[in-house]
């Protein structure tokens, strides 16, 4: 029986061992093998831009972790990197997903003709998977033209269309932000218009201020604590924590475990949801 246990276990560690190799090589087949051969093979185009470094594994994302840290644009490292004027495009990476950034307006102008007039969207993997339980859904529509003419009567039924009548509104709004500043105050102007921009469009589409209708909420932040917030700090927290976690590190590299949102953070980010 001893000898029995020990072959079992001497198995077992086998069967350990070869499925480590097996998934060390399909690591190392993904984030090298797969990037090198991108490189090697773009490098014959004058109009591509390179990376000098594959960056294993993170790719790009390690370039916009730094430019955060410094308080920089996070994609600010495209501008640096490459010249329009030079290259058409660049080669970039996330995790083990190879991504062609267009730089020039001609190559967006000749992507953009070979996209095709008739789009089979219901294939899209990024697609809203139940709206195909609705006919006529948007998301479902076979054609530029189709999409334009359902979003635009959408739009028509919230009244966008008819902006000028919100003109008083979108003043009111601004003003309040305005009233706030204190001469002295360092004022971040992306965030200010973000705030102007979320209060404009809740309360066109609620006519009030949202808060008089939703209560505080518990948010949960990323040490486990919860606090409460209001809407006007919620909604744009949620969507910072979900940006961030597409460019965090390990859910670029080792995306089907975070895909569900087994780990951090997107398991925070499934709890706040």
């Amino acid at each position: 029986k001893e000898m029995e246990v020990l072959q079992a276990v001497l198995a077992l560690c086998r069967l350990t061992l070869i499925c480590g190799l097996c998934f060390g090589t399909f690591l190392v087949y993904k984030f090298v093998v797969v990037p090198w051969r991108a490189h090697k093979f773009y490098r014959k185009y004058a109009n591509v831009k390179v990376p000098e470094s594959l960056n294993i594994p993170q790719g790009d994302v390690r370039e916009m972790d730094a430019l955060v840290r410094q308080g920089k644009f996070r994609f600010g490292f495209l501008y640096i990197d490459c010249d329009a004027a030079k290259y058409d495009m660049r080669l970039g990476r996330s995790g083990g997903t190879i991504n062609f950034e267009l730089m020039s307006p001609k190559a967006l102008q000749e992507v953009s003709n070979l996209i095709p007039e008739k789009i089979d969207r219901e294939t899209d993997r990024d697609g809203v998977q139940f709206a195909r339980a609705f006919l006529k859904s948007t998301a479902l529509k076979r054609t530029g033209e189709e999409y334009k003419r359902s979003r635009n009567s959408f739009l028509k039924l919230l009244g966008f269309n008819f902006a000028s009548k919100y003109i008083p509104t979108m003043i009111d709004v601004v003003k309040e932000k305005v009233d706030t500043w204190k001469q002295g105050d360092k004022i971040d102007c992306l965030k200010e218009m973000g705030d102007v921009a979320l209060k404009i469009i809740v309360r066109i589409a609620f006519g009030k201020d949202i808060n008089s209708k939703i209560r505080e909420m518990n948010y949960t932040k990323k040490n486990g604590e919860i606090v409460k917030m209001d809407f006007y700090h919620f909604f744009p927290t949620l969507m910072r924590d979900f940006l961030e976690a597409v460019f965090y590190t390990r859910n670029q590299v080792f995306q089907f475990l975070f895909t569900k949102g087994w780990l951090f953070p997107n398991n925070i980010n499934e709890k706040n949801c």
